[in-house]
């Protein structure tokens, strides 16, 4: 009953999923393709005591609906963490240059 289940029922649509751990200094733009997906195994796989809580039915409840993301491409950046980029902005208003924010991998599917 949702928007997106109702803009994905004509077809699949492209689609962005972005992926942040701050902490860490790992970031990731993943673009693909997000569409239906009626595949029960693949709910009997995720079903857990959290979903159950949500669907008065079970796994019968007409509420229910997986979707699925096809990748093509990501990309990745591995920043060192949050006192490495202020570190490197700091550096950049002194010298000028453009601030080394780490590693950067684009990656096809």
């Amino acid at each position: 009953g949702t928007d997106l289940a109702r803009a994905l029922a004509g077809g699949a649509q492209p689609a962005l999923h972005v992926v942040s751990d701050q902490g860490e200094g790992l970031f990731a733009r993943i673009h693909g393709t997000l569409s239906l997906s009626d595949d029960r195994a693949k709910l009997d796989e995720l079903w857990n005591a959290v979903a159950s809580s949500w669907f008065e039915d079970g796994k019968q409840d007409d509420d229910i609906q997986l979707l699925r993301f096809d990748l093509s491409q990501a990309e990745v950046w591995a920043t060192g963490g949050n006192l490495a980029f202020l570190y490197q902005i700091g550096k950049s208003k002194i010298t000028g240059q453009k601030p080394d924010l780490g590693e950067h991998y684009t990656l096809a599917f």
